[in-house]
């Protein structure tokens, strides 16, 4: 499992899944496993005993606006949405060449099914949130922690606890003194007192500076602290890597590495106009 923060060092390399971390899928058997999909519970070794392509990937895109920079960092995580629109463009032509299709993600069924249901997907979507199908094939993972759609500002530049604050003096519109807290100042850029002509009058503008220090408080056990609020970090939460591959006779029968969004189901198209042994569709397929 390769694992990715949120908040990656700018220009820190991301790792890639490699072919090494695949190449043990050709010819393995798919499980005897039924898990839950948009189209109802989905037995594997039933789906795969004709030939079918499965995709995996991490999560179900909104659609409308981008992702975090972080997310963006993560190698082919982007691009759910296309990947599942082209294939559904293109399930008839793929139905035609002797395959169906289906999906594979962690996210909630809840989730899955909304994404389904607003972009008008025509094949099911497996979700798979205990990751049964990584374990049963040793699939690729990856960790993150936040939100993939959250903005992240660049982080502030901290102030110098040692540089005092200012507090100016001015007059407001009815022509009492208001205090207002100014920029933080520096031995070399002190403000200039202006005063008027007339004694004993205020000045528009004083200036006095002033150390700002933490004011500790006293929590329920009566011992006293700093009165500092610190958010925990996010945990990491763990996705699906991109991989689509196509399976059948209940084996894995070719690996689409790397996982290409607009490409795949193209290429799997070709493939399927290769002469081979074709094992047909099951004479009650529910899906076809």
């Amino acid at each position: 499992m390769s694992t990715h923060e949120s908040t990656p060092p700018s220009g820190a390399p991301v790792p890639e899944v490699e072919a090494a971390d695949i190449e043990h899928l050709t010819g393995m058997a798919i499980p005897a496993l039924t898990l839950e999909s948009t189209g109802g519970p989905l037995d594997l070794q039933f789906w795969t005993s004709s030939r079918s392509v499965i995709f995996f990937f991490p999560r179900p895109e909104h659609g409308g606006h981008t992702p975090s920079l972080a997310w963006q960092q993560i190698p082919n995580s982007v691009g759910s949405l296309p990947q599942a629109k082209t294939f559904s463009d293109r399930l008839q032509e793929l139905i035609y060449l002797g395959a169906r299709v289906c999906g594979v993600s962690s996210a909630p069924l809840a989730d899955l099914e909304a994404f389904v249901k607003r972009h008008g997907i025509l094949y099911p979507i497996i979700s798979d949130p205990e990751f049964k199908l990584r374990d049963a094939l040793k699939l690729p993972t990856f960790e993150f922690a936040g939100d993939p759609d959250a903005f992240v500002p660049e982080p502030e530049p901290e102030r110098d606890p040692t540089a005092p604050a200012v507090i100016i003096t001015e007059i407001g519109p009815d022509g009492r003194p208001i205090q207002i807290i100014g920029p933080t100042t520096t031995a070399d850029d002190e403000l200039e007192e202006e005063s008027t002509d007339e004694p004993g009058s205020i000045a528009e503008t004083d200036t006095l500076e002033i150390d700002i220090e933490e004011t500790p408080v006293e929590d329920e056990t009566g011992d006293d602290e700093t009165a500092t609020e610190e958010l925990a970090p996010p945990e990491p939460v763990e996705y699906y890597h991109r991989l689509t591959f196509v399976a059948g006779a209940g084996k894995v029968e070719k690996v689409f590495f790397p996982s290409y969004p607009m490409r795949d189901a193209h290429e799997i198209a070709q493939w399927l106009q290769i002469p081979r042994e074709i094992t047909p569709f099951v004479a009650d397929d529910p899906w076809v």
